[in-house]
């Protein structure tokens, strides 16, 4: 079980974070340092940076909150449709 990260924790992780060419990923959970800004299902967000446990990024679709972290434990790779599917739009 994943317990919310505090402002510190996410600072923490932003500031150690490894810089990565933007990547698309779908993910579930998401910690902001204004709080938790999880999804039900699993949505599309892109990664700017990571760090051993998180992705550092946003949620595609939103209102915009950036340098959020996205546990590695719920996030996954596209498959070859969804990146056929997601470039149709």
């Amino acid at each position: 079980m994943m317990m919310i990260m505090t402002k510190e924790e996410i600072q923490c992780q932003v500031d150690k974070m490894t810089k990565l060419d933007y990547k698309y990923l779908m993910g579930t959970k998401a910690y902001h340092q204004l709080g938790e800004i999880s999804r039900d299902k699993e949505n599309l967000f892109g990664a700017i940076g990571e760090t051993d446990e998180y992705y550092i990024g946003c949620w595609v679709t939103g209102y915009g909150f950036f340098n959020a972290c996205f546990p590695k434990e719920t996030s996954r790779e596209l498959s070859d449709k969804e990146i056929k599917d997601y470039n149709k739009k």
